[in-house]
């Protein structure tokens, strides 16, 4: 029998948090789930504890080759066989109700294959420190509206955990791309917004984990992101060429904050005044001017 939805986690020295992520979606009132563990090839527990929930839910795929945060997003969701796919990272975690209220939404909106909620942010002993929402109206976003979202505002859907899709979409628009590192998401939330749209749905309804040795805090250092941005930049302009308008807006933001850049660079990440400047001058020769 073909299970409603499909918990999608891609695992990669999770140990320390895994259990919990699993126990969260374990412990989901909704019926009809498959749970789909990817392993990237750890050096850890993280298989051993995977394989230690004794539940006919639970499905581990413990792969040998290492293929990195893209690879393995991809390869285990296309392991999936749900009618949906949610998404949940290891250190993360899905609040009570979540899987219900996903369904819920999908039964409301039946055209609709891409569905994203508001969520807590937490810290690595489970404390909240925020609640984030995007600034957007709960209910069906148009095309336009969540395309414009996401490049005036930045990746407002948020991270892959945040979200529920249907599998044809990615078949539709493609996988993760390699190229991306930490703007991966928001590439692939573009394409899918500029093809389908989405819903918001208002409700805080997974919790997100912030701790040192997340993937997402080693990737958030001012140069990996300013770099990957770019990187992004070009990405986007080969998979969805007719997102030229946003393109050209997008990149004249990156050139517009430069000069500030190059301060940062100096100010946060220590880097002394005149490799600052070279660094920023060659990201404008390399990476935002010639396309």
């Amino acid at each position: 029998m073909t299970p409603t939805l499909s918990i999608c986690i891609p695992a990669y020295n999770g140990e320390g948090f895994l259990g919990q992520a699993i126990e969260s979606a374990l412990a989901q009132d909704f019926a009809g789930f498959e749970l789909v563990i990817g392993d990237d090839g750890s050096t850890d527990r993280t298989v051993d504890l995977a394989r230690s929930y004794r539940d006919a839910r639970v499905r581990v795929l413990a792969f040998e080759e290492n293929l990195g945060l893209a690879g393995n997003w991809n390869r285990t969701i296309q392991a999936c066989r749900g009618a949906y796919i949610k998404y949940l990272a290891q250190d993360d975690l899905l609040c009570a109700g979540a899987l219900q209220s996903f369904a819920e939404a999908t039964t409301r909106f039946p055209n609709q294959g891409f569905f994203f909620c508001a969520n807590e942010q937490i810290d690595g002993r489970g404390n909240h420190l925020r609640w984030r929402q995007p600034p957007s109206r709960p209910g069906v976003q148009s095309p336009s509206q969540l395309v414009a979202m996401l490049f005036v505002h930045g990746n407002q859907v948020g991270g892959p955990t945040n979200t529920l899709v249907r599998p044809e979409v990615f078949s539709e628009v493609g996988w993760f791309d390699p190229r991306c590192k930490y703007a991966l998401d928001w590439v692939m939330w573009l394409q899918i917004a500029h093809r389908y749209g989405g819903v918001y749905l208002h409700d805080h309804l997974v919790r997100i984990r912030e701790h040192e040795g997340s993937e997402t805090r080693r990737l958030s250092k001012l140069d990996t992101t300013w770099d990957d941005g770019i990187e992004a930049l070009r990405v986007l302009r080969q998979r969805e060429p007719a997102l030229h308008w946003w393109l050209n807006y997008a990149r004249a933001r990156q050139l517009a904050g430069l000069p500030r850049y190059a301060v940062r660079l100096m100010l946060v990440e220590g880097v002394l005044p005149l490799p600052a400047l070279r660094h920023a001058r060659n990201l404008l020769r390399g990476g935002l001017w010639y396309w």
